[in-house]
């Protein structure tokens, strides 16, 4: 398990000193072996895996290269997968003071021929909840599985991989789209996607990954909601004008953001999520989605989450 040391949600001058490293083992766990081995001298697996590994090396530390730079505020609302969201365009400035022998537009060049990258990063917002072995994911349905036939971000060590289309490198900058990370979250590591080492063409997956539970949805906007995206467009940080973010609106709801539990118990509530500098709140009702209220982020009132749709 990794811990962290420092603050990662931090200006890139400051970046050295979110430094992750693994916890060391528990005391007495040789002892604890012996005992499990009932006397037979047999040593388990986990056993020998500490045994192995030195208490806290020097090249097993990691700190980010960077800070993701995108308009998903939140959990709430970021995209699940980074396919659901397409349109979104995010930035990611390669800062590598904490790699002092390193130079960031060095490091990035021929990565300008790739259409797509791998990026590895820490579930950062995770806190000290502690995952469960088995969980229930949105396709599922309230039906549990194996923590890791899953991609939940409540994992033992809380890396995640996802993988992005690279729009352009300048300089030290990588343009990206198609991202599911939270804005500020911290990037370990960036790989180049290759189709034939990177690509499976008889891969297989278990049936629930083929069919959504729910439909995509249809998503309508209001008047009011219309009018309010109108005029937010000038102010927004990420999304470039009106067309492109209600295209990204449209994606984020199209694929139902809402965890099972809202689903089955919340279904009369409103429903807010944020993205850049919008606060969106919207209704659900069968297979569509409708947009009710478009606000500034800074400026509106959130308590929409704990109210009922009124009739």
């Amino acid at each position: 398990r990794f811990k962290m040391e420092g603050d990662v949600s931090m200006s890139f001058e400051r970046q050295q000193d979110a430094v992750f490293e693994p916890q060391q083992p528990p005391l007495g766990l040789d002892q604890k072996s012996h005992d499990a081995s009932n006397g037979r001298g047999i040593v388990p697996c986990s056993a020998l895996l500490y045994r192995s590994l030195p208490s806290c090396p020097d090249w097993w530390k990691v700190a980010p290269i960077g800070l993701m730079r995108t308009p998903f505020v939140e959990k709430n609302g970021t995209p699940r997968q980074g396919c659901v969201c397409p349109s979104v365009t995010c930035q990611l400035v390669v800062n590598l003071e904490a790699h002092h022998t390193l130079h960031p537009q060095h490091t990035l060049e021929g990565l300008e021929h790739f259409s797509h990258i791998w990026i590895l990063f820490v579930f950062h917002l995770n806190g000290r909840a502690a995952c469960k072995s088995k969980i229930k994911p949105p396709r599922l349905d309230g039906i549990k599985t194996g923590l890791f036939s899953t991609r939940t971000p409540h994992r033992p060590n809380p890396i995640g991989l996802s993988l992005v289309k690279l729009q352009a490198v300048v300089g030290d900058t990588l343009y990206l789209s198609g991202v599911d990370l939270v804005d500020g979250t911290p990037i370990l590591d960036v790989k180049p996607y290759v189709p034939f080492a990177d690509s499976v063409s008889d891969a297989s997956v278990p049936p629930w990954l083929v069919e959504m539970p729910t439909p995509d949805l249809q998503v309508q906007f209001t008047e009011t909601a219309a009018a309010e995206l109108r005029n937010l467009t000038k102010q927004m940080q990420f999304l470039r004008d009106e067309t492109q973010a209600r295209a990204a609106i449209k994606e984020v709801l199209s694929a139902d953001p809402r965890s099972v539990h809202w689903r089955h118990t919340r279904s009369d509530l409103q429903f807010g999520f944020s993205i850049d500098l919008m606060n969106v709140v919207c209704t659900f009702e069968k297979c569509i989605a409708k947009v009710v209220s478009i606000q500034h982020l800074h400026l509106c009132d959130r308590s929409h989450a704990g109210q009922t749709v009124p009739d």
